[in-house]
């Protein structure tokens, strides 16, 4: 019989859950290393390659404001840039958009020198909750190639998209069956049943330790979004404050969007959670 896992409400998925749990001191640089490692299949221990991982300042433009130039997480090894966004919908936009760090992240290599031998390898793993391709896989990476012959031009720049969404509907009998998978160590972004979660991580000690920071961090959100821990119990976020801004709170909105403010969140995410105008954000954050 299938055991199949009820859908996480894009909780674990939302960019600030996300960016917060892969720069988490305490498990961040070797939940990264771990998730490049099985993407990009390289032979050697995450935990070595998480001594060499430093974090970059995810501003990828070389021009001051420009808008929508920051990355969600950007790591730097002897070897390689890498980029992992967290993508809750495939639109045109935030394609661009992602496509355009890969550009600022060459760019930004190039001393004054331009020594161009010198440039590392830029590698984007794009974290979806959809199918980038529709091809109804799970993994895909893309490099640049020539059109009519399909021969690789270069590997110095190299994509990878994962599609979680498709977690949603596998047997988690068969994540048990290969611990080492890419899909065992990404499932407790789709999964919230912590039965299934603790048969899935028996024995690793480093994914029950990324499961409890990662549900800090969750409580830490939903303590800013709600007041009424009855109400935090029965209703999932999106549904919580759709609620209370249908009731006309826009008060306790500017509330949750200041104690956002205090905590750094970006002014779109912000928006996004409490509905508020990104004006309306920028004039709290100067009171």
């Amino acid at each position: 019989m299938r055991t199949l896992i009820p859908k996480r409400h894009i909780r674990m998925l939302n960019d600030e859950v996300a960016k917060k749990l892969f720069t988490n001191e305490v498990i961040g640089k070797r939940l990264a290393a771990r998730l490049i490692c099985k993407t990009l299949d390289l032979e050697i221990d995450a935990d070595e390659l998480a001594k060499n991982l430093e974090y970059k300042h995810p501003n990828t433009s070389l021009v001051a404001n420009v808008v929508d130039s920051v990355s969600d997480v950007s790591l730097e090894s002897n070897d390689f840039v890498c980029d992992i966004e967290i993508n809750l919908s495939n639109g045109l936009r935030n394609d661009r958009k992602n496509k355009s760090y890969i550009c600022g992240f060459y760019l930004r290599q190039l001393p004054s020198s331009k020594e161009y031998n010198r440039l590392k390898k830029i590698v984007q793993i794009n974290l979806d909750y959809f199918d980038y391709f529709h091809a109804n896989l799970f993994h895909y990476v893309s490099y640049f190639t020539e059109v009519h012959t399909g021969m690789l031009e270069t590997k110095d720049v190299e994509i990878h998209h994962i599609n979680l969404a498709k977690l949603n509907n596998v047997d988690y009998n068969d994540i048990v069956s290969d611990k080492e998978a890419l899909e065992t160590l990404l499932y407790f972004f789709v999964c919230e049943d912590k039965t299934v979660l603790e048969k899935v991580y028996k024995g690793d000690d480093f994914m029950h330790l990324t499961k409890e920071e990662a549900d800090k961090i969750i409580e830490g959100i939903d303590r800013l979004l709600y007041y009424d821990q009855e109400e935090l119990n029965r209703l999932d976020r999106e549904d919580a404050i759709k609620e209370g801004l249908e009731e006309g709170e826009k008060n306790k909105a500017k509330q949750i969007a200041k104690s956002m403010i205090q905590k750094d969140f970006d002014n779109e995410t912000i928006s996004d959670i409490t509905g508020i105008s990104i004006e309306t954000i920028e004039a709290l954050s100067k009171e």
